[in-house]
């Protein structure tokens, strides 16, 4: 039993909180950052989310955590990540048709579009995003890359156990 608290409390401080607390950060600062200041701060802001997504992914495969503590940690963070994709992606600016757009669920959509490396090419970034959106893509594509290989391993480790459990009876 202690095993299982010690381990609730590393996914928390590892993952959880950091998550959290950078995109309540980057919502709380949008209003005091220009355009051209967010250049700056955003990368950072997705690579910290990234570096965290890889961590939850290691911990899991070193099995200091279940199944479901990695694939919480690791929807805590996607979701984290997309919000402050799009917060930044509302303050440095996109465009439909020539027109910035300054709507949140605009903003958002662009981030899982972006994300998700579909690129449907409806709405574009400003110049100055252009770079961060590529990040974002990348990312989102290493992220994706990561879930899937998690949930593989997850189903290849129900596949043994219900294989050694018919071998048992």
């Amino acid at each position: 039993m202690r095993v299982v608290v010690e381990v609730k409390a590393f996914e928390i401080g590892f993952s959880y909180v950091p998550a959290v607390a950078l995109s309540i950060a980057a919502w709380s600062i949008s209003e005091d950052l220009s355009g051209s200041n967010w250049f700056y701060a955003a990368p950072f802001f997705i690579l910290f989310h990234f570096a965290v997504i890889v961590g939850c992914f290691f911990v899991f495969f070193d099995g200091r955590t279940t199944i479901q503590g990695a694939t919480a940690a690791l929807l805590v963070n996607f979701s984290a990540l997309i919000w402050t994709s799009t917060v930044v992606n509302l303050n440095i600016g996109i465009l439909h048709n020539g027109t910035r757009l300054t709507d949140m669920t605009d903003a958002l959509y662009f981030s899982i579009v972006t994300f998700t490396t579909l690129g449907y090419g409806d709405i574009i970034p400003e110049k100055q995003l252009r770079l961060i959106a590529a990040l974002q893509a990348v990312v989102g594509y290493v992220s994706l890359g990561l879930l899937l290989s998690a949930a593989i391993q997850i189903m290849q480790t129900k596949s043994k156990l219900s294989n050694s459990n018919r071998d048992d009876q």
